[in-house]
């Protein structure tokens, strides 16, 4: 399925920061391969301040980030806005050169590179979409190819590279069909249907008072028997749920427009600026002007 054997080398993958542990962020996962095609470097630390730097993906090269924990800022030239991954996405990108921030905290990422040469036809099929960069949540659509990928990372066998490229075709297929997206609130696959209609009510209007009785009463439930399901099934309270979706919202106003962190607390549903930090902080390890100063808003 390889067309070439084009191995990845330092030069095609640098990551700069000046004051920085640049040499401890990522340790090279060694696996088993006839042709040498991959190069997956992990980055499992805790970073004890905020880091800016350079994410270097040279010529031809292409990368597909796994993040876990933590979340990481991107910047190319070529977007307006920076790039927001936080756990549970992945990113892919392909040759170029990304402004980074890292902010202060545990992180945990798998980086998986290779040449564009050992993948043509994957190749092909992005060029015709005109994207370099693509950042999806990994659920639910993505849940069981990035589970299948840390599984042959984590061990791998001697059929890692054939595995490995038929997870990459699908994965990034599936990206290439959908836009980009920041889900901070994933919720199983399993959850009962008669819960759906309220997700999708408090993700398109997150800023509207949601008290659990009336979330109960739109479905069907009782206060009580709503709560448990809710926990059961997405591994949060429903308020976390709400709070999260909130977060996502005001994610895009601190992107997209020049709205002061008091209007953006207020029209998200958080109401004081400080809920609204508070929440950037548990959630996502940063705080708005994190975001902010990143954009050179």
């Amino acid at each position: 399925m390889t067309s070439a054997r084009a191995g990845i080398t330092k030069k095609d993958f640098v990551v700069d920061i000046p004051f920085g542990p640049t040499k401890q962020l990522f340790q090279e996962v060694s696996y088993p391969g006839p042709t040498g095609c991959f190069k997956v470097l992990n980055f499992d630390q805790d970073i004890p301040e905020t880091m800016d730097g350079i994410c270097d993906f040279g010529p031809e090269t292409w990368g597909l980030l796994i993040k876990k924990k933590g979340t990481t800022l991107f910047k190319a030239d070529e977007h307006q806005h920076p790039i927001v991954v936080p756990p549970d996405t992945i990113m892919l990108c392909r040759s170029r050169k990304l402004r980074m921030r890292v902010p202060k905290g545990q992180h945990s990422s798998t980086i998986i590179l290779w040449k564009a040469s050992s993948l043509p036809r994957l190749t092909g099929s992005f060029d015709k979409s005109k994207r370099f960069l693509a950042a999806q949540s990994v659920f639910p659509r993505h849940s069981p190819m990035v589970s299948m990928l840390q599984g042959i990372v984590s061990e791998p066998s001697r059929n890692f590279e054939l595995v490995m490229i038929g997870v990459l075709y699908t994965t990034i297929g599936t990206m290439i069909a959908h836009k980009d997206d920041i889900n901070l609130s994933p919720i199983d696959h399993l959850f009962p249907e008669s819960m759906q209609p309220l997700l999708e009510m408090v993700r398109r209007d997150p800023a509207r008072y949601w008290p659990v009785p009336e979330a109960a009463n739109i479905v069907g439930y009782s206060g009580h028997h709503f709560s448990r399901v809710f926990k059961q099934h997405s591994d949060m309270k429903f308020q976390s749920f709400v709070e999260r979706c909130r977060t996502s919202y005001a994610i895009d106003m601190l992107l997209t427009t020049k709205h002061s962190v008091d209007t953006i607390a207020t029209k998200a549903g958080f109401g004081a600026p400080q809920a609204l930090r508070d929440a950037f902080k548990e959630i996502l390890g940063v705080i708005p002007s994190d975001l902010r100063g990143f954009n050179g808003k």
